[in-house]
């Protein structure tokens, strides 16, 4: 008795995701009116607006989309392919990547015997020095792993399921070469004059981590069953991606871009509080004890924020941020401006940006009572997906789509259902900082 009503739902998405191509710019929050193509025969049916409190719009270009944060964003803004897919359990990858770590793990030991097997202290330094310059080596191998797979997926060669495979390998593997470092380090230690100098060790050692990051690692565990199935936003443009997803009760950020990290850049680690403290203003005046380390060109801040923690990588070359880690507690989220319909049930969505996090909130519209309800999600000219339910408290967190979309919630005790289609906007960027017009702390 449930093929009737899931084939009105399809026909309800399918509708709505038609009469997305009359929608307007980026910006515009397109609504399907009683009687027009894709409008539900119900005169239940009806749309309310609401608009952001006044304080709580962000300024510049935030569009009063949700996640309020400034962030670093694509080259010019855009993005070449943008998808979201889920990332789950795969068997074959999952050995492969544990087969890879174990021959890193093997190479290392036999690299520990190799040096201390020396006979004379030139020799053993001698060997040193050759494994340091093969772990460089390999670090130029790495990224160019990692360029080749954004650019493909930027391209559209490759798919995001597969671009999730590809940077998760890439990260175990730099984890691996780091404690190969951490070896060869501890070996030249033991040598009389300490053959390694420990800028060299530490400018390595901050390369190796530009390979990780916060969404990279949950990715690596659902792969190998170690966490569950997660769905993660990914856009690329040129050599540059961007990576979100929602986990437990964080919204989480990782960013990478190739074009703000020239090659042979000079020492970050003089610049790199202002540069941190100019690309994200609005977080360092809320900063909460911010600290920084690194080495070479390479210099990280973490800084820690009502609510969230950002971490900032900044190159000694170009003089800005490179690479980007966030998150933010769902709690303190800023929702946004929030568009609710109600047909069968009420369903309130809160405008975001392309991969921002999406709340999805379902209640009954006599009585207000939350409802635990299955959500979709369905692209334009695409079939839809399912993302989750809203659970006991009616909400469910996500990550949304580029462009016009349509969600879909589905009560599946009683069969009532609603739906409601959104664009995504713009979100506030680091560039915004650097703009003529920017902000008198990111001016």
């Amino acid at each position: 008795m449930r093929a009737a009503p899931a084939l009105a739902a399809l026909l309800l998405v399918c509708a709505a995701v038609a009469g997305a191509g009359a929608a307007g710019g980026p910006d515009a929050l397109p609504t399907t009116e009683p009687g027009e193509p894709g409008a539900v025969a119900d005169e239940r049916a009806s749309d309310v607006d609401h608009p952001a409190p006044n304080a709580a719009r962000p300024a510049a270009n935030a569009a009063n989309v949700s996640g309020a944060n400034r962030v670093l964003g694509l080259p010019n803004g855009s993005a070449s392919s943008a998808d979201i897919d889920q990332v789950r359990l795969d068997a074959g990858v999952a050995v492969g990547i544990d087969v890879n770590v174990s021959a890193e793990r093997m190479e290392t030991i036999a690299l520990r015997q190799h040096v201390t097997a020396a006979e004379t202290t030139d020799e053993r330094q001698r060997r040193i020095l050759d494994g340091m310059n093969e772990l460089e080596k390999r670090v130029v191998t790495l990224r160019t792993e990692q360029r080749i797979a954004i650019s493909a997926y930027a391209a559209g060669e490759i798919d995001a399921r597969t671009l999730y495979v590809r940077l998760a390998s890439v990260q175990v593997e730099a984890e691996a070469l780091e404690r190969r470092l951490d070896t060869l380090d501890q070996l030249a230690d033991g040598t009389e004059d300490g053959i390694l100098e420990g800028s060299r060790v530490e400018a390595l050692r901050y390369d190796l981590r530009t390979f990780g990051g916060p969404v990279r690692e949950r990715a690596t565990l659902a792969i190998r069953g170690d966490a569950p199935p997660t769905r993660v936003y990914a856009a690329a443009s040129g050599e540059s991606v961007v990576l979100t997803t929602v986990v437990e009760d964080e919204y989480v950020r990782e960013v990478y871009r190739a074009d703000l990290r020239p090659n042979g850049g000079g020492p970050a680690d003089e610049i790199a509080q202002n540069v941190t403290a100019r690309s994200y203003p609005e977080i360092w005046d809320v900063q909460t004890n911010a600290n920084g380390q690194g080495s070479g060109p390479t210099f990280v801040f973490d800084v820690p924020f009502p609510g969230g923690r950002l971490t900032a990588f900044v190159d000694g070359g170009s003089e800005r941020v490179f690479k980007e880690y966030q998150r933010i507690d769902l709690g303190n989220v800023s929702t946004g401006d929030v568009r609710e319909r109600t047909i069968d049930l009420t369903i309130r969505v809160n405008r975001t940006y392309a991969g921002g996090p999406l709340r999805v909130e379902v209640v009954d519209p006599d009585s207000g009572e939350p409802v635990d309800a299955a959500v979709r999600i369905a692209r334009s000219g695409e079939g839809s997906s399912e993302i989750g339910t809203t659970g006991a408290d009616g909400v469910l967190w996500t990550v949304a789509p580029r462009g016009t979309f349509v969600v879909t919630a589905i009560d599946e005790h009683s069969e009532d259902l609603a739906t409601i289609e959104l664009t995504s906007g713009d979100p506030l960027t680091v560039e915004d900082a650097y703009a003529p017009n920017g902000t008198e702390n990111g001016s």
